[in-house]
């Protein structure tokens, strides 16, 4: 695989993962153990709920929009450029991963929160894959 393939792979996950969260944000929250609310079912849930999911989709776009990046960087930047940009990204990757690691730890303690910090360790780890040129090595 060249460092464009895997720029490309990694730009897909991080968008799926982004797609997810913008399209089922309630359930995510929910799993991350967001309180809906404490009164009833037929209590509309409280304002903390939605600044929850409000910043939960911006994350979420955040990711998208690191991923569309991704994508960019694939198509637009020479095998050398592709490499740099992959380290950048595979830092950036790398810090929401250990962030959402340290919130599943210490706030979160839920299954989400694991499945969470995996995928955005994953897509670090890919972009480390495609900065350091062996991937294009082993293409050739």
């Amino acid at each position: 695989m060249t460092s464009k393939h895997v720029l490309t792979l990694a730009g897909c996950v991080a968008a799926v993962l982004a797609v997810y969260l913008l399209v089922d944000t309630g359930r995510v929250a929910l799993a991350l153990g967001a309180v809906m609310s404490t009164a009833g079912p037929d209590q509309a849930p409280p304002r903390s709920f939605w600044f929850q999911l409000s910043f939960i989709r911006m994350f979420a776009a955040s990711v998208l929009a690191l991923g569309l990046l991704l994508f960019w960087s694939a198509a637009q930047l020479t095998p050398l450029q592709q490499r740099s940009f992959a380290r950048v990204v595979a830092g950036t990757f790398g810090l929401l991963a250990l962030v959402a690691l340290t919130q599943q730890v210490a706030i979160w303690t839920a299954p989400t929160g694991w499945a969470l910090a995996a995928v955005l360790a994953v897509v670090a780890t890919l972009c480390v894959i495609g900065s350091t040129g062996r991937a294009s090595a082993q293409a050739a």
